[in-house]
């Protein structure tokens, strides 16, 4: 894997960054991809920076066992350059996976965290889904969308 991050870095002639995985319930192997330590370690070998999406973050620390905090501070929050933003559904019988929802104020605290403690430069609102949620309220409200760009750009001007 190390070998094809070297080989993109190459032939671009620029610095990546990479996105931390979620894991996928019913899936183990996703178990090493999502390890905060396989992630540290590999980021440090290929020199790449850290797109944290905090909400596969939180898939992955509950799959894993982990306290969500614990989770988070041992990815290398030195390496964030950008963060994807949105929350997570639990789901009967799969626990937390991803799904783009709406921000939650916890989420805001979140947020609002990494940007005092990470040299973050973009920050990403992923909200909505695929045609299949277009009836969805909770995935693709107009509204919704809006009050979560009123509140991250409220949260953006007090930091």
């Amino acid at each position: 894997m190390a070998g094809n991050t070297f080989q993109v870095k190459s032939c671009l002639n620029r610095d990546l960054i990479l996105e931390n995985l979620d894991f996928t319930h019913g899936r183990p192997a996703s178990a090493i991809p999502t390890n905060p330590r396989f992630i540290s370690e590999f980021l440090a070998e290929v020199d790449c920076g850290l797109l944290l999406d905090i909400g596969h973050a939180q898939v992955s620390a509950w799959h894993l066992g982990y306290e969500f905090t614990d989770y988070l501070k041992s990815l290398p929050l030195d390496r964030v350059v950008e963060l994807h933003v949105h929350a997570p559904r639990c789901l009967p019988g799969q626990g937390l996976i991803d799904e783009h929802l709406p921000l939650r104020p916890k989420d805001h605290d979140l947020i609002r965290w990494l940007i005092e403690h990470t040299p973050v430069q973009t920050i990403s609102l992923e909200y909505g889904g695929a045609k299949e949620f277009q009836g969805d309220p909770e995935r693709n409200s107009k509204a919704a969308l809006y009050e979560q760009l009123v509140q991250l750009r409220t949260l953006l001007d007090r930091a």
